[in-house]
């Protein structure tokens, strides 16, 4: 990258590689001086999560799911070739009642494509389960415990797999935004019943019916998410294009008319992660801005910049939930929003504690509002932050230590052990849902539960209930 840019630097301005990796060193230096996790946060800000499930450790995470009384976990242990995906059925009413349910060959063999995390979504109804991968669509009849397969040979080499509706939602792209990719990129849906597929972009379709068809790269950061069961919003990076959130509604097979995107006004940086949550017919969606500045390494002390919205499928304009001010003299976005947000976010929770970005994670069922936030608190504790309701003043901060492999692991694994495994495990969290009396905190591996009521309890004693 330095000789290219020299390459067209004005005379004089060229980047010397001896003096540029001095100061990357001295940098590197100043940041790990620097103390890991916010200082100064008391003890009674901390509530302890201590009950930790997962099918096997290293069988990768496909998909989650909550229904009924159970979890459904679909995984794949990408250590073996040879082994079969699986879907790992938790009973939450009954202790240490799990069992499996094996997909068969002809399915399972699409999710080994020597990805780290293979991609692929499930979908559980009350009387099937369905599962989409790159090559085949999976139908289990959950009376007969049977499987059909369906191989879709335009459904290999996707990836971003989104069951939304009667349709399987997928991509192709490339993993950054300045590289070509493969010749033909875009956006599809694969219809449950005619097999026929929609296309929302296609980057060979011409004449184009929206401005990503002509991209010359197209870039999916992050994972499709559903607004309801006939619509959905996609992030679409282009190259040389501004990033944008985009509102598609699902298109029909047996429509000539092409579904055409609405964009979403959302101040998507390039690098910033975004994390949504369907609840029921409301997605919310959040983006994180960690202010570094031009040069410099990212250190704990940066602050970060939260925007957060939610959408009902009938409305075209989102409703703004956080959004967060830039300090004075960071490089923070300019808040473009008109509408008050409904949740008040103090300024002085916007710094980091963190060399590095955390996914943040956002839980809104309308009411009540949980943002787990890229922060670390001392001792790898992660940061959660709680509104109780819209307009309700700042939240609770809540620091949650997940310790379950330390106090209950197996006698034969070391404590040096367990806490890298907790550690890897607390900073892998993705996914938060609230299901009557549980909190869930979905991990790579499988999940860590909280009951409410030690939720309660905690606020209650800190009178913030």
């Amino acid at each position: 990258h330095i000789e290219k840019y020299n390459e067209t630097a004005a005379p004089g301005g060229e980047i010397s590689v001896r003096s540029y990796q001095k100061d990357l060193e001295k940098l590197r230096g100043v940041r790990d001086a620097l103390p890991e996790g916010l200082q100064g946060i008391g003890d009674e800000e901390n509530l302890d999560v201590t009950f930790l499930e997962y099918a096997y450790w290293y069988a990768p995470k496909i998909a989650f799911q909550f229904a009924e009384k159970y979890i459904f976990l679909l995984q794949h242990d990408v250590r073996r070739p040879e082994a079969d995906a699986h879907i790992v059925v938790f009973d939450l009413s009954r202790e240490e009642d799990r069992r499996l349910i094996d997909l068969p060959h002809s399915l399972s063999d699409f999710f080994f494509d020597g990805r780290s995390y293979p991609s692929g979504d499930m979908l559980v109804r009350e009387d099937s389960i369905v599962v989409a991968g790159p090559g085949a669509i999976g139908i289990y009849d959950r009376k007969k415990e049977e499987w059909k397969v369906t191989s879709h040979e335009f459904l290999e080499g996707k990836q971003g797999f989104r069951i939304i509706g009667n349709q399987v939602l997928f991509h192709v792209g490339t993993d950054h935004a300045q590289k070509a990719g493969p010749p033909v990129q875009g956006l599809y849906g694969l219809d449950l019943d005619s097999g026929k597929i929609v296309t929302y972009i296609n980057t060979t379709r011409r004449p184009t019916i929206n401005l990503y068809d002509s991209a010359r790269s197209l870039q999916f950061p992050s994972p499709l998410l559903p607004l309801g069961e006939k619509r959905f919003m996609a992030r679409v990076h282009g190259f040389r294009s501004h990033p944008s959130l985009l509102k598609f509604d699902l298109g029909s097979p047996d429509d000539d008319a092409q579904p055409v995107p609405l964009a979403i006004p959302f101040p998507i940086e390039p690098l910033a992660p975004t994390h949504g949550h369907a609840f029921e017919d409301l997605s919310t969606m959040v983006m994180l801005n960690r202010l570094v500045k031009p040069g410099t390494y990212a250190d704990p002390s940066n602050h970060f910049q939260v925007f957060a919205l939610s959408m009902k499928p009938g409305v075209s304009i989102p409703t703004w939930l956080l959004a967060s001010e830039a300090p004075e003299g960071s490089p923070g976005s300019t808040i473009p929003v008109t509408q008050k947000p409904l949740y008040e976010f103090p300024e002085e929770f916007s710094v980091t504690g963190s060399k590095f970005t955390l996914p943040p994670v956002i839980w809104h069922d309308g009411t009540r509002l949980l943002f787990l936030s890229p922060q670390l608190a001392s001792g790898n504790k992660r940061i959660l932050y709680y509104w109780k309701k819209p307009n309700g003043g700042p939240p609770a901060r809540i620091t949650l230590d997940f310790n379950s492999l330390r106090q209950y692991g197996p006698e034969g694994m070391s404590m040096e052990e367990r806490t890298k495994r907790e550690t890897s495990a607390s900073r892998s969290i993705d996914g938060i849902t609230v299901a009557g009396d549980l909190m869930i905190f979905e991990i790579n591996y499988g999940y860590y539960l909280l009951p409410m009521k030690s939720f309660r309890d905690h606020l209650d004693q800190r009178s913030l209930r």
